[in-house]
């Protein structure tokens, strides 16, 4: 008998299980997939001892003390911070939006206080409220910088006209007046020491957790256990109510005998002739 179930092994599902166990619960974990860790799911290659994330590069990163301090019961973390690089016309620019890009694409060398008077010469000032992405772009960054690393990029990404996306997807971008190019500002940064399955399973270890694999789970399956569910919510409800518009990613893998592929762990590619969006180079110790 369980006290509470537990729908979705990802790093979401292992966590609200963890914390469940500690306070004393008996937890059932339900997992769809033959393997933990939903898509922060990776596997070490055996070929080359390297890391691969399955599902897209995962960067642990937090400003929250009381997250960084359980995660780092199960596991260290390097010290890998994340830069990314954004192409374009066969030029790279570091991202996001700041004083490397802004100086590397106009050719100026602007100072963190001429940044904000240089950008209001370039924005599309007839924005009032903006409606959608790219009127949000165009009212932040103006028409140049929105054609080069936005326009194209975001299409291809959500496989969508810009303007038939919300205002805030583009808000996850910064825009900084300063020449720190690392993408995400949170003091706690870094890739799990041994990799993101060892930090599932090591979550998992417990003897109030059982865990089933190749297990669906749906609303008629609900009972009076309290449930704790991460998965897909049409799914859930048997697409009932119709399926929701879901972004799907198409992953493609190979293998280079290169010290160095790229240059850099990411790099975007922003122009509309290359098919996709980004490149991974999991040796850089993502």
């Amino acid at each position: 008998m369980y006290d509470s179930i537990v729908v979705g092994a990802g790093i979401w599902g292992c966590s609200v299980a963890r914390l469940l166990a500690d306070r004393g619960k008996r937890v059932l974990v339900l997992e769809r997939r033959s393997a933990v860790g939903g898509n922060c799911r990776s596997d070490i290659d055996p070929s080359t001892g390297i890391e691969v994330h399955l599902h897209g590069s995962h960067i642990f990163h937090t400003s929250d003390e009381k997250v960084w301090r359980f995660i780092r019961r199960f596991t260290d973390f390097n010290c890998y911070r994340h830069q990314v690089m954004a192409k374009h016309r066969d030029r790279c620019y570091f991202l996001p939006l700041g004083l490397p890009l802004i100086n590397a694409f106009f050719n100026v060398n602007l100072s963190p206080r001429e940044l904000p008077g240089f950008l209001a010469k370039k924005r599309d000032s007839s924005i009032g409220a903006p409606g959608n992405f790219e009127e949000q772009a165009l009212a932040l960054a103006g028409p140049e910088l929105y054609e080069a690393f936005l326009k194209n990029y975001t299409a291809k990404q959500w496989n969508r006209d810009p303007k038939n996306l919300p205002a805030d997807l583009l808000r996850r971008l910064p825009l900084r007046a300063t020449y720190d190019t690392g993408y995400f500002a949170d003091p706690h940064q870094g890739i799990p020491a041994a990799g993101y399955q060892k930090v599932f399973e090591a979550m998992l270890d417990s003897p109030r957790i059982d865990v089933k694999l190749n297990t669906d789970f749906t609303i008629a399956e609900l009972s009076d256990v309290p449930t704790y569910y991460s998965g897909a919510p049409d799914r859930l409800f048997e697409y009932r109510f119709g399926a929701l518009p879901w972004r799907s990613l198409r992953f493609e893998t190979g293998r280079e005998a290169l010290t160095d592929f790229q240059g850099n762990s990411v790099i975007n590619y922003c122009d509309p002739d290359i098919p996709y969006t980004r490149i991974h180079e999991f040796k850089r110790r993502l």
